[in-house]
């Protein structure tokens, strides 16, 4: 069930991979942890780094939309790429994905400048919950239903000089 004002996603993710960052040590030297820097995307970037947020985000959606964490393996995700680990993955599959009736569809939308990010949009559209009744009461219907629908926002930023996702979440 949706409740109003849920917002339920992993932009807690953005923080922990911007703190996530390491710095090698030197010969000597004791281990430092250090947090990416984090830099504005240029202007003569700005169009690759959308259509690299789209291509990411639409791959993100679909691995979602089955459940198939493996299918999100070489995503630029932030600093760390082992940070969007397969509970992480399952947690928002069964809080968000499962528990609104799974994904029925999703559409790109828009990107919005907001430095230091990208943020990219898109318009998701859950499969209707419904009970066992009335599964078999609209099994003869033709139409499709659809469920609620929610926001499903990228953010794309420049860490450490590579353009990464640094966080998603949906949205009501």
């Amino acid at each position: 069930m949706i409740r109003n004002g849920l917002k339920v996603g992993v932009i807690g993710m953005a923080a922990i991979l911007l703190g996530a960052g390491c710095a090698s040590p030197s010969s000597g030297e004791k281990e430092e942890t250090k947090p990416p820097r984090l830099t504005e995307i240029e202007t003569s970037a700005a169009e690759s780094v959308v259509t690299m947020g789209r291509e990411a985000g639409a791959k993100l959606l679909k691995a979602l939309q089955d459940g198939d964490f493996a299918a999100t393996a070489g995503l630029p995700v932030g600093d760390a790429k082992d940070k969007l680990t397969p509970e992480r993955f399952n947690a928002v599959v069964e809080k968000v994905v499962k528990a609104n009736g799974g994904i029925q569809s999703f559409a790109y939308l828009t990107d919005l400048n907001t430095p230091p990010y990208k943020l990219l949009l898109w318009k998701v559209t859950f499969a209707p919950k419904k009970t066992e009744a009335e599964k078999k009461e609209e099994a003869g219907s033709v139409a499709p239903e659809t469920g609620a629908d929610m926001l499903f926002e990228l953010w794309m930023g420049k860490l450490d000089g590579e353009y990464k996702i640094v966080g998603f979440r949906f949205k009501i």
